[in-house]
This record gives structure tokens, C-alpha cells and sequence, in this order.
């Protein structure tokens, strides 16, 4: 494949909505012995920021160049009693001694007893034997922006959206019959978006965007898993040039963007025969592109940044309120 492929547009993808949006994807490899029909196949899922249905595909991992959209969503909104709203965030795993299916999703929560525990929206669980039928299996599980990690040895481990700037790890026992977990660890990254973690043996590697990044960029920290401490952090230089305006660069934010500008979001990384591709949402959540790592060249952040980028993306707000009003006098005019 070429070192970059959008492999997924919004507007085919989730056409029934007026703003344009696809999301939140996550990839996993279903091993052949599997007993479900997806037995050695590649499946990914994706959402609309604000929408109402989780969305499966059958992927050609060789190129990424054909995905292929199972029949039904594998989550709709009325399957979960506990949200309302939205649901978003997919994130699929397999428990392989079990040959069970486990996806995440998050949403905005019904009752004010959740609410008051994890705040406006939670993580929730389903269950599949087959990958493709899933069943609510939980109440609200975690916080929203969730990840459920697998290592090697079969431990369980939970990574947790904490507040703006933190996120939460803890591992897991019986999981998913039980949901027990034990605290390890909390990791700072200021202001982190989506997130995905990544296993390299001793270490394991977060992959992510911070909401105010100008451009909102995919960066990823190592950290030991022996005491969670802070290897390195680095920054990858934007795999695509910026096709839109000057001023859609300014535009990282909080939230589901309304119309397209300069960034990613949401990135996977995904490992097949050796070779690693990142797989994000990009241009304000209008395509799903695929991007080969080894065309990738990743800059040192000796030290945290995030105020430096704000600084620019104020800005930003300011040169575009600049050109607003130069626009509205030239109407006068």
C-alpha cells in the first residue's frame, strides 16, 4: 500500500447524518482456531461522533484497501439502557481462552446515580461469541475514552480517561464476569483526546491527540511497565499536507467538529506481519486513513509544549476573527 490511504469517508459511511463524522476506530485480528465466523479475519469498528450505532467492517489487511461493512451495526443506541444520546468510542478486543468478543463504548449517561460516579458519560460493555451479534453485559463499566489492553501473559489491564490531563491504570481480575480492579498507576499527558495503547514487551506505547494542538497531531509517550514511568515522548511529523485553507489549521477543539480542518484524531495502531500502520480520523473527522509507520518520522518533545501550541491556537481564533470582520466590512463596503 501507499504510505498513506484514506480507506473510509464519512459520508458513505454514515450518510443518514447532516454533519459529517467517522470515528473511534478499532482493529483487531481474530485468530483462524476461533470458532466464529470471523475466524482469521481482520475486523474493525468505527462510530459517528454523535451517533446512534457502532459499525463493523471485514478489512483486507495486506493493503487496507477493501473494507467490507457487516450487514448489521454490531451496537445500536437501544441496546444500552444505561445511555442516551450517542454512543461512540468503539473499542473491540478478543479473549482468546474464551473465544469471546468484548467491545466498549461510551455514551452519554441516563441516570443521575452514573453520573455522579464517572460524570456526564460512561464506558459500557457487550459481549459476543460470534463477533458480529454483541449483548449488553454490564452496567457502566468506566469512565468515558476507555481502553481494555490484553497482554502476552493473559492479564487484564485497564486504561481509563481520568479528568483532562490524566489517565488511569489498573488491571483487572475475572475479567469480564467481574469487573475488580486493582489502581497501579495515573499517567499525565495534558489535555489528552482518544487514546490507544500499544504492547512492546517491557514497555507499551500511548498513542495520542491533545485537544488545542495546532495542528492537532498524533503523538505517542513510552512508559515501562515495571513502574509506569515516563521513557520518552514524541510527536509524529503530519503524514499528510494540509489541503484546506490556512485557516481551517486553527480549529482543535473539544468536541465533535463541525466542519473540516487540519488534524487527527483518534489514532490505532495496528500490527500486521511486522509491519505497523497507524489508522486515525483526520481532516475533522471526515475520512478514516491509513498510514504505513515506517514512512513516519517522529520528533523528540524534550519538554512539554502544550502551552506554546495553545498560545497558537488563540491565535488562530484571533486571525480568523480578524478575517470575519474584514469580510463583513467588505460587504458594508
Amino acid at each position: 500500500m501507499s504510505k498513506l490511504k484514506d480507506v473510509l469517508l464519512a459520508t458513505d459511511v454514515f450518510p443518514e447524518y447532516s454533519v459529517p463524522s467517522v470515528c473511534g476506530v478499532s482493529v483487531i485480528k481474530v485468530p483462524a482456531r476461533s470458532k466464529s465466523k470471523l475466524a482469521g479475519k481482520c475486523v474493525a469498528c468505527v462510530a459517528h461522533h454523535k451517533g446512534n450505532a457502532v459499525k463493523g467492517f471485514i478489512v483486507d489487511e495486506t493493503n487496507f484497501s477493501h473494507w467490507q461493512e457487516l450487514q448489521n451495526p454490531l451496537v445500536t443506541l437501544e441496546m444500552l439502557p444505561n445511555i442516551c444520546d450517542h454512543i461512540a468510542s468503539p473499542d473491540i478486543i478478543y479473549l482468546e481462552e474464551m473465544d469471546l468478543f468484548v467491545l466498549s463504548v461510551h455514551g452519554k449517561l441516563r441516570f443521575s446515580d452514573d453520573r455522579a460516579r464517572y460524570g456526564k458519560q460512561g464506558t459500557v460493555l457487550l459481549t459476543s461469541t460470534n463477533g458480529i451479534d454483541f449483548r449488553n453485559s454490564s452496567d457502566v463499566f468506566a469512565n468515558a475514552y476507555s481502553r481494555i489492553h490484553i497482554r502476552t501473559d493473559k492479564a487484564v489491564f485497564l486504561f481509563e480517561k481520568f479528568g483532562a490531563h490524566h489517565v488511569k491504570v489498573g488491571k483487572l481480575t475475572n475479567f469480564p464476569s467481574s469487573q475488580s480492579m486493582s489502581h497501579l498507576a495515573y499517567l499525565t499527558i495534558n489535555n489528552i483526546r482518544h487514546f490507544s495503547v500499544f504492547d512492546e514487551g517491557t514497555n507499551f506505547k500511548i498513542f495520542y491527540t491533545r485537544i488545542f494542538d495546532y495542528p492537532e497531531s498524533i503523538m505517542v509517550n513510552e512508559y515501562s511497565w515495571n513502574d509506569f514511568s515516563l521513557c520518552s515522548s514524541h510527536r509524529l511529523k503530519m503524514p499528510f499536507p494540509n489541503d484546506l485553507n490556512l485557516l481551517s489549521s486553527f480549529k482543535s477543539w473539544p468536541g465533535m467538529p463541525l466542519s473540516p480542518y487540519y488534524g487527527c484524531r483518534d489514532p490505532f495502531l495496528f500490527e500486521s506481519d511486522e509491519k505497523k500502520y497507524l489508522i486515525f480520523s483526520r481532516n475533522g473527522e471526515h475520512a478514516i486513513s491509513v498510514f504505513d509507520l515506517a514512512y513516519g518520522t517522529f520528533i523528540p518533545v524534550k519538554n512539554d509544549r502544550f502551552k506554546v501550541w495553545r498560545i497558537q491556537y488563540m491565535f488562530g481564533k484571533f486571525v480568523r476573527y480578524l478575517y470575519w470582520k474584514f469580510l463583513k466590512l467588505k460587504e458594508v463596503l
